[in-house]
C-alpha cells in the first residue's frame, strides 16, 4: 500500500469453512459463503479483505483453505490471511490458496519465531504482522515484514519506528483475551 494512502480493508472471520458473525461467536454470518462475501466487498469497492482464520484443528483448517480457494479465485480483490498458523506449511497453504499476504500474530512468541522463515522462503512482500495493543516490532523483525495490522494507538508508534512499513488500521484487539486472538 501507498505511504499515505487510506484504504477500506473489509474482515471476514472464518471457522470450517464457514464465515462467522464475528471471533466470539460459534454462529455462521447470514450470508456463510466466503466467496460470496468476497465478490460483495468487490462490488462495494473494499480495497481488500483480511481473513481470519478461527479454526482450531488441522480439519477445520484445511475446510477454511478451501473457502480461501474460493475467495481468491472469485475475486480480484488482495484477500490477506491469517490465523491458526502454528508453521511453515501454514503459511504456504494462505499463500498457495491465492493470499496476497499472510498475517502472523505477534502476540504468540512462536509466531514471531516463525518470521525470518517465513519472509526468507516467500519474501517479505508476502508477510505482514498483527500487533497486540502498544506491542511494536523489534527492528530485525520489521526488516523482514511487508507491513503490520494493528490499532490506532499502535498504528502510530508503529508509524514513526517504521516509516518504511505499511501500518493497517483494524477494529479488532489482539490482547489475547478472546477467541481467535491467538490463532494467527
Amino acid at each position: 500500500m501507498e505511504k499515505g494512502v487510506v484504504a477500506l480493508y473489509a474482515s471476514l472471520y472464518l471457522s470450517s469453512g464457514v464465515c462467522l458473525n464475528d471471533r466470539s461467536s460459534d454462529r455462521p454470518a447470514e450470508k456463510t459463503d466466503a466467496a460470496g462475501y468476497a465478490l460483495s466487498c468487490e462490488e462495494h469497492q473494499a480495497d481488500a479483505v483480511l481473513v481470519y482464520d478461527l479454526s482450531t484443528t488441522d480439519e477445520e483448517h484445511e475446510l477454511s483453505i478451501g473457502a480461501l480457494r474460493r475467495m481468491t479465485a472469485a475475486v480480484d480483490l488482495p484477500i490477506l490471511g491469517g490465523g491458526n498458523i502454528p508453521r511453515l506449511e501454514d503459511v504456504k497453504k494462505l499463500l498457495y490458496a491465492g493470499c496476497r499476504a499472510v498475517f502472523l500474530n505477534y502476540a504468540k512468541k512462536s509466531n514471531r519465531e516463525l518470521t525470518r522463515e517465513a519472509s526468507m522462503r516467500f519474501g517479505r512482500e508476502k508477510l505482514m504482522a498483527w500487533l497486540p495493543q502498544g506491542t511494536v516490532p523489534e527492528p530485525e523483525e520489521a526488516e523482514l515484514l511487508s507491513g503490520i495490522l494493528t490499532d490506532a494507538a499502535t498504528a502510530v508508534l508503529a508509524a514513526e519506528a517504521f516509516p518504511e512499513l505499511s501500518v493497517i488500521v483494524t477494529n479488532h484487539s489482539c490482547t489475547g483475551d478472546g477467541r481467535g486472538d491467538n490463532r494467527s
